[in-house]
């Protein structure tokens, strides 16, 4: 009927009937999977296309000191977060934020860069602290930049600004690197952690519990409803044991100064102040620094951002001294009526040296080599010791080991020995070079509260506490330890710390009705051969001045170590300034049946 070309009309209309039914059953199919099948994979997907978790910042700790003043807070800010799916016109985005908001191109891509393996679910914070101009532009413009958005957030406030600067230390944000660090596992892109001091020390225990809000958005961003909200939870307050009244004499004491200053209760290990010149204002860390402000903090030769107390390693002088004469009366190499005789310069081990007297201080014993702080004496008398001797006991007693303190980045200084050298080197100790030593010069190295805390061993005739900053419940009752040396001979080279404050080279440091046990030292940089050629030689080569000491000599309770960088000699710079802590210390905490404390006396 239809002939050959109707056959195969049919033929083709036939097939393409198939070709239809198996395409609508692979359609049909697909719709299977996607709608039956897998309906609630799907389903879930486009919830999360409208659901959104935000995490919600927790406010940190507070900082106390010991009488609960308020030392570190927080208040409530806004910041500008950039939310990176949102993002369109790059140039346009960082033209705004340049002039809008006075943020660099270049620390805007450098974020972007840190972020760039980062899931775009985290959002970079790009501003802290935003000011009311900046918050409307954000509210006012979020249509046309979804990209950015604003961020209620509990931000630092360092209430003493630079005061207490490294003590108190300071927060950032949390760097690729960080996140890769033990201390910073719980931890995720964006959050706020402590980067020194205090704050990196207690990160833990300040940083508190993040919250979480669900919330439905639109499709650009905006918040159409909140579903579910878990409030976060405040960090740990921290209550110190430092004074701010004692700090706040502390800073004053120190002010246009280079070095450090500690104070610390000699039963307990309690710091009650603890200073480093020059400082820096931990506030400007909390809006984020700009390279240029980094670059000068980092670069400024007087090093602001080092914590002298704890990293600051210098040659103790004359204050190691005391060191050496304990050391030396344990080990039975000299009585307290040993003699040498002082003439101002003597051959030692073919070598000429001096004393700081050059008309001598004629036939020296224990109490008049240390009031007088006689060179020659404590030449021969290190020579008799030797280094590892001194080694054992400058450990012992807290020296050229790290103290332990609740700091981070604590150094440990350096107190030489035999071993040493030869591990470091591969060389013999010479019993030369251990004359430098007896004199705290040579290798010898060591920080402030190191300084301070072998105060608190010779004050107690014990192993010295380990000094701390947060304040615990304390009986006040001294550890059990054994006794350094027997109790009269003690007595002697207190007896003649005793006299350096009275009589000697730390009168500065006299109080009126308190008795002052102390020991100054002046540690030279360079040697004295090169000091007289140079004649008039640069600050930068003039003598640490060093002060040490405790007090009262027969109750005592506290200890207070003073360098000052350049300073020259002990008694003229850094006594005058532990004095004054002291004074201000027993006002602030008079001794037992003590009415009043008069005015220090200045001497010579």
């Amino acid at each position: 009927m239809f002939g050959p070309s109707g056959s195969l009309f049919q033929k083709r209309l036939i097939l393409f009937e198939l070709a239809l039914g198996g395409v609508l059953l692979v359609l049909f199919g697909r719709l299977w999977y996607l709608q039956i099948t897998r309906a609630d994979y799907y389903r879930e997907k486009a919830e999360q296309n409208r659901l959104r978790i935000i995490e919600l910042p927790a406010p940190r700790g507070l900082i106390m000191d010991r009488q609960g003043r308020l030392l570190v807070d927080n208040e409530i800010s806004f910041s500008l977060v950039l939310r990176r799916e949102y993002m369109k016109d790059h140039q346009m985005l960082l033209r705004v934020l340049r002039e809008r908001f006075g943020l660099d191109p270049a620390f805007v891509d450098r974020k972007l860069e840190e972020y760039r393996r980062v899931p775009t679910v985290f959002p970079i914070v790009l501003k802290n602290r935003l000011s009311f101009a900046e918050i409307a532009f954000a509210e006012a413009h979020f249509e046309r930049f979804p990209e950015l958005t604003l961020e209620w957030v509990p931000t630092r406030r360092y209430l003493l600004g630079s005061m207490a600067s490294h003590l108190n230390g300071y927060v950032g944000e949390v760097t690729p690197g960080e996140l890769k660090q033990t201390a910073f596992a719980s931890r995720r892109p964006g959050d706020i952690v402590g980067k020194t001091g205090l704050e990196r020390f207690y990160d833990s225990m300040l940083g508190g519990d993040k919250g979480q809000q669900k919330v439905f958005i639109n499709s650009i961003g905006q918040i159409t409803q909140v579903v579910e909200r878990i409030p976060s939870s405040k960090g740990h307050d921290l209550t110190l044991s430092i004074d701010t009244e004692l700090q706040r004499r502390a800073e004053e004491l120190m002010e246009g100064q280079k070095g450090a200053l500690v104070a610390m209760d000699v039963r307990t290990g309690e710091l009650y102040c603890l200073v480093s010149k020059p400082e820096f204002d931990p506030n400007l860390f909390v809006n984020q620094l700009t390279p240029a402000q980094w670059r000068q903090l980092v670069e400024d030769p007087d090093k602001p951002l080092q914590n002298k107390v704890i990293q600051g390693a210098f040659a103790p002088g004359s204050i190691f001294k005391i060191l050496v004469a304990t050391a030396a009366l344990a080990e039975g190499v000299i009585t307290e009526d040993t003699q040498f005789s002082c003439t101002g310069e003597t051959m030692m081990l073919g070598r000429l040296v001096h004393c700081w007297n050059a008309s001598g201080h004629g036939a020296v014993s224990l109490l008049d080599a240390i009031a007088n702080s006689c060179n020659i004496y404590f030449y021969n008398v290190g020579i008799r010791l030797g280094v590892d001797r001194i080694h054992h006991w400058a450990v012992r007693m807290g020296l050229g080991v790290k103290s332990g303190v609740d700091l981070p980045s604590e150094r440990a200084g350096l107190m030489p020995s035999s071993e040493w050298k030869q591990r470091v080197f591969g060389q013999k100790w010479y019993s030369g070079e251990t004359i430098s030593v007896a004199i705290g010069q040579g290798a010898v190295s060591v920080t402030p509260i190191q300084v301070a805390r072998f105060m608190c061993a010779v004050a107690l005739n014990t192993e010295p506490p380990v000094p701390r900053l947060r304040l615990e419940p304390d009986d006040r009752s001294r550890p059990d330890r054994k006794s350094l040396l027997p109790a009269a001979l003690h007595h002697r080279i207190v007896q003649g710390m005793q006299m350096v404050v009275d009589s000697g080279t730390g009168t500065r440091a006299r109080l009126e009705g308190i008795t002052v046990a102390g020991k100054t030292g002046t540690a030279q940089l360079i040697n004295t051969e090169t000091a007289e050629r140079l004649k008039n030689y640069e600050t930068r080569f003039k003598e640490n001045s060093w002060f040490a000491c405790f007090a009262p000599v027969d109750e005592p309770r506290i200890a207070v170590a003073v360098i000052i960088e350049h300073g020259g000699h002990g008694g003229t710079a850094a006594a005058p300034i532990a004095g004054e802590v002291m004074r201000k210390y027993f006002e602030l905490y008079p001794p037992p049946g003590a009415d009043r404390l008069v005015e220090a006396r200045h001497g010579q």
